[in-house]
């Protein structure tokens, strides 16, 4: 299982964001970039996406779509690339200024529940700017937002969208409104870690709503973590269970549904039999709240506050965005279905509006999406947005033929696509390849118990070597990361850290957590020139002294993987062959062997004890390195057997006091404790302290970080050579330019 506090995945890595003031909206920037090529010829974007369901915002779910969304549309804030591609900033946008905070007015007042005692965090004014319009120029005011929000939580419309504004916005009283006088909570209690005593017949599963095995819905982690979704089989778990809810947002358990629902929990390594309740909710009836309940009030036309059930930093706040309705098309296309009121608001062209750069000139459902710059957009002639936005269209093929996108690809009638590690080698040597980060690492966990490998020993064969220290360290040593990504998987990047380059590690600067001076000295330290051959002769002597192996044996190693595929075949033996080298000319030369034993249960046999090596994949959300390093720490998620992070006690000095604490009580102090409003230094120096300990047990061996890998034509150029962090990935529309314009297609 995996689990976190909902503030942690709610925002934006509030553990690492401060109340200090941002920068003003109104900064210019450090230097203007595409200056020369404003208003000069046609720069068309040419890509290629999944068909997009629906347009509506109260809707959406796919990447494809929210990409044609973010064009036609302006936040109230930006995140946007610092020109020096070092991290990132806010901008405002709709907003004409930073949110500021009003708690004090608010404070103690019913209905919102905001605490007597409260002076800052729960309720932020925010200012709009006067100049934002309509494509066909209607103003935008604290109306056209009241009205937007309202539509997104009508109790009768029941959109799909709509706890985004109680669960990752969590407005105050918006869950109630929306819920009516329903409630559906957890089967499963957190706290006490016991099921809710509920009939089967009563519990309902949702994909959208966030469940507590993740602490997220099943639809956000299958997005990240689509192989986990997916049977030995190749069979679609999570389009399976899809198909069994239907339209429900809440849809009742079926005994169809609950197979797949623990199919899921064993793919993240949990089999408890009843781990479909985890997954699951009971229904509650509750008093009715009217709209005038709810956190959001219309201050006058161009000023409006919201107010949270939770306090948030002014850093956080910035990210509370409402996505903006028209109303008189999203009115007019309102029909009544199913007992419920449903908008086919953003079905076709002519019922969507923009309010953003770009507007949609050409709508061929399921077929092409062609997007034009709004001339209304106030980002044109406000001076903030200079030499930004050299694009002026998009033409969007929409398909799913993977084949067909890669022969327009290569026939240069593409600019970007999206592709497969498999097919990463077929493409020409005039393209850009961009490596996206995930924040997935496969490793390698080693048993490290004597006692547990003795037992699976016999005459001439040992295991328990690897309980030696040095020997782990030699076999991390051995391994080529960079050789191993390009022969294994071309797609990767080598890894020899725990948390790799995804992971944010101070949200404000947007610098990740790789670039900052802690992290650096990780990297320095794991991958200094220590010697394989050393470490072998060293742990060779070190078990023959203590009776460990007997002058003869081989010591052979078995490797579980999850099944016999390809590319664990190729590990194993890029793993053998290295340690093989390795100990040429030592007293192992030829007494070491790696042997692949495929398990489908590979990791309940890992957490017995019944495994030598085996290959694992960890990742959290990019914005919650303490999270990825507690799946390291943790009873449900450490793969390393004999490994035991409560006896690892570590000293820090912090503001000139040492403390001594053991690694789950580090994080505990970061997550939730004395350092958890601490600065990003801080946490970064005890982050980094932490990730030594670990990697210098050398019981885990990361091997590789997992991309997503896109093709850039040679024609495009991305405002970033290197990848920024997930909010703005390589700088993104705002700062793509241009070679050559549409004249030369």
């Amino acid at each position: 299982m995996r689990r976190a506090s909902n503030l942690q995945r709610i925002f934006l890595a509030l553990i690492f964001s401060s109340v200090i003031l941002l920068p003003s909206c109104r900064k210019e920037p450090k230097e203007k970039i595409n200056v020369a090529s404003e208003g000069v010829g046609k720069y068309t974007f040419r890509t290629v996406l999944p068909p997009p369901s629906t347009l509506s915002p109260t809707d959406c779910i796919t990447a494809s779509e929210t990409f044609i969304l973010n064009l036609i549309s302006s936040p109230m804030y930006s995140v946007v690339m610092d020109l020096d591609g070092e991290g990132s900033h806010i901008e405002c946008e709709l907003a004409s200024d930073l949110p500021s905070d009003v708690t004090l007015l608010y404070a103690g007042k019913k209905p919102y529940g905001i605490p007597s005692g409260a002076k800052e965090g729960y309720a932020w004014k925010i200012q709009l700017r006067e100049d934002a319009v309509w494509e066909d120029g209607s103003p935008i005011n604290s109306e056209t937002v009241e009205y937007s929000l309202m539509q997104f939580l009508s109790p009768s419309m029941k959109n799909f969208r709509a706890s985004d504004f109680y669960d990752k916005v969590p407005i105050a009283n918006a869950g109630s409104y929306v819920r009516g006088n329903e409630l559906y909570d957890d089967i499963f209690n957190l706290e006490t870690k016991k099921y809710a005593p509920v009939p089967e017949h009563e519990m309902y599963v949702s994909l959208s709503r966030p469940v507590a095995f993740f602490g997220d819905s099943v639809e956000t982690y299958r997005k990240s973590y689509a192989e986990k979704f997916t049977d030995d089989d190749g069979n679609d778990i999570y389009g399976a269970l899809k198909e069994l809810c239907g339209n429900e947002v809440y849809a009742p358990l079926t005994e169809n549904m609950k197979p797949l629902l623990l199919k899921i929990a064993r793919s993240f390594g949990d089999t408890n039999p009843e781990a479909y309740k985890e997954f699951c909710f009971r229904l509650k009836k509750l008093p009715s709240t009217s709209w005038e309940d709810v956190g959001f009030i219309k201050n006058n036309e161009r000023t409006f506050t919201l107010i949270l059930k939770s306090p948030v930093s002014r850093f956080t706040a910035t990210s509370l965005n409402i996505p903006l309705l028209y109303k008189p098309l999203y009115e007019a296309n309102k029909r009544v279905s199913g007992g419920l009121v449903k908008s086919t608001y953003g079905s076709s062209r002519e019922n969507i509006a923009s309010y953003g750069p770009y507007l949609i000139s050409g709508y061929l459902p399921g077929k092409s999406i062609r997007l034009e710059r709004n001339e209304r957009w106030y980002g044109w002639s406000d001076g903030k947005h200079g030499g930004q936005y050299m694009t002026t269209g998009f033409d969007i093929m929409l398909t799913e033929d993977r084949d067909e996108a890669k022969r327009l690809f290569d026939n240069g009638m593409l600019d970007e696509i999206k592709v497969p590690e498999s097919v990463l080698g077929t493409y020409h040597t005039g393209v850009s390849i961009k490596k996206s980060p995930s924040p997935y690492t496969c490793s390698l966990s080693l048993n490290s118990d004597r006692k547990s490998l003795s037992k699976r020993e016999r005459p001439g064969v040992n295991k328990t070597i690897l309980s030696c220290r040095d020997f782990r360290h030699a076999l991390s040593l051995c391994i080529d990361r960079e050789k191993f990504v390009e022969e294994i998987s071309p797609s990767s990047s080598p890894e020899h850290t725990l948390i790799n380059a995804s992971y944010m590690g101070d949200a404000e600067s947007g610098k990740t957590y790789r670039k900052t001076d802690g992290a650096k000295s990780v990297l320095e330290k794991i991958t200094r020139a220590d010697d394989a051959k050393a470490c072998l002769e060293k742990s060779y002597a070190e078990a023959l002294e203590d009776g460990l192996i007997h002058e003869g044996d081989i010591v052979e190693l078995e490797m579980r993987v999850d099944s016999d595929t390809p590319m664990n075949r190729m590990t194993a033996d890029f793993i053998r062959d290295s340690i093989s080298k390795a100990a040429e000319g030592t007293v192992l030369e030829n007494r070491i062997e790696i042997v692949l034993v495929p398990d489908p249960d590979f990791l309940s046999s890992v957490k017995k004890g019944l495994s030598d090596l085996a290959l694992t994949k960890r990742g959290d959300e990019s914005l919650n390195p303490c999270g990825l390093l507690a799946l390291y720490c943790g009873r449900d998620s450490l793969f390393e057997y004999g490994f035991d992070p409560a006896s690892e006690k570590m000293e820090i000095e912090i503001g000139g006091e040492k403390i001594s604490r053991t690694l789950p009580q580090w994080l505990s102090e970061l997550e939730k404790g004395k350092y958890a409003s601490a600065s990003p230094s801080v946490k970064n120096m005890v982050l980094s302290e932490i990730e030594i300990r670990l990697l210098e047990s050398y019981c885990v061996i990361p091997l590789r970080s997992m991309n997503s890998v896109r093709l850039i034509s040679p024609r495009v150029r991305e405002g970033s050579q290197d990848f920024v962090n997930h909010e703005v990935g390589f700088g993104g529309v705002r700062f793509l330019s241009y070679t050559t314009d549409d004249s030369s297609l």
